[in-house]
């Protein structure tokens, strides 16, 4: 009885060593799985940081010209803005001056002279 006693308490202490290695190696096994899914969640966020930063330099890229072009359009709506009020002033000149009492055919062809003169055109 003594012998079945000693190799089953060996048997038990086999089998709790095992355990304990098999836990171990559990473990390392279970540990070596999370490293390896936690580098390719890791690829995967440095391609896609990768990708975000590439359309945010692309997006600074197309508003810098977007600036620059509403810039040109301003500058250009200015000046279109600026001749439209020359012009109407001289319209408003050249009114008055045909609805004056006194107006002459001379006059008015001296206003109009003037007006093409100081705008540029002949």
């Amino acid at each position: 009885m003594l012998a079945v006693a000693v190799v089953g308490g060996l048997g038990g202490l086999g089998a709790l060593l095992n355990a304990a290695f098999g836990r171990r190696k559990t473990r390392a096994d279970a540990a070596q799985v999370i490293t390896g899914t936690a580098m390719e969640w890791i690829g995967k966020f440095e391609k896609a940081a990768e990708s975000a930063q590439a359309q945010a330099e692309a997006a600074q890229v197309q508003a810098s010209k977007a600036r620059e072009q509403m810039s040109a359009a301003q500058e250009q709506m200015e000046r279109v803005t600026a001749e439209a009020r020359a012009l109407a002033t001289e319209l408003h000149q050249l009114r008055t001056a045909i609805l004056a009492p006194d107006a002459t055919l001379e006059h008015l062809r001296l206003l109009v002279a003037r007006g093409q003169q100081q705008n540029g055109r002949a």
